[in-house]
């Protein structure tokens, strides 16, 4: 996803079209140039560095996010390459949260609340279950199909649904339409970034 030209030491590192990978691919390879003794410099196409991750302030002062990205303490690629910059202890970690704006009451939000303590994906599931807000108690059991085989197959069942949509999944598992209104837009399930999306702030 990147090209460079060789200039002695020095590399020019050119992002590709996709924001979502450039920034990460030219950031860590940059890191990893300087390490080894280049000089890299990063042509970015936008006025603004970060690419999906990208945050800036507003006239009025306001930051505003570029879009949904989040870091998980599952990510170990990503806390090693912290760590070799020295600026692990520069992380503040949230609340694990998800906040969803509800269609069905404009200006209203309710939020999963992951419990501390609990492994993936059982936190999820107890997140799931304890929120009274925007799916019944009858939903949440048409979910079970769909879902216990991720929790107790993981990735090798994600894997085996790559070429459903996320509305096609949840026709073959029998999922209610209420997770179409509320949650998601149709999209690939697995492996194709930005193709699908859920409503959340």
């Amino acid at each position: 996803h990147l090209s460079y030209v060789r200039r002695t030491t020095h590399l020019n590192l050119i992002n590709n079209s996709n924001p979502t990978l450039t920034y990460h691919a030219s950031s860590i390879t940059s890191q990893y140039l300087v390490d080894a003794g280049y000089e890299p410099t990063v042509f970015e196409a936008r006025g603004v560095l970060g690419g999906k991750v990208s945050a800036w302030q507003d006239k009025d002062g306001d930051w505003i996010e570029t879009g949904l990205h989040i870091f998980f303490g599952a990510y170990p690629n990503m806390l090693n390459l912290f760590a070799e910059l020295g600026i692990e202890d520069r992380l503040q970690w949230k609340d694990h949260r998800m906040t969803f704006a509800m269609p069905s009451v404009p200006g209203t939000f309710t939020s999963f609340e992951f419990p501390e303590g609990v492994p993936a994906p059982f936190n999820m599931a107890a997140a799931i279950l304890t929120n009274t807000e925007m799916l019944s108690f009858g939903d949440k059991l048409k979910m079970v199909p769909g879902l216990l085989p991720m929790m107790l197959e993981g990735q090798s069942f994600i894997d085996e649904q790559d070429e459903l949509s996320v509305l096609e999944f949840m026709k073959k598992y029998g999922m209610p339409g209420t997770i179409k209104s509320q949650f998601v837009r149709d999209g690939p399930m697995a492996r194709r970034p930005g193709k699908w999306g859920v409503r959340a702030l």
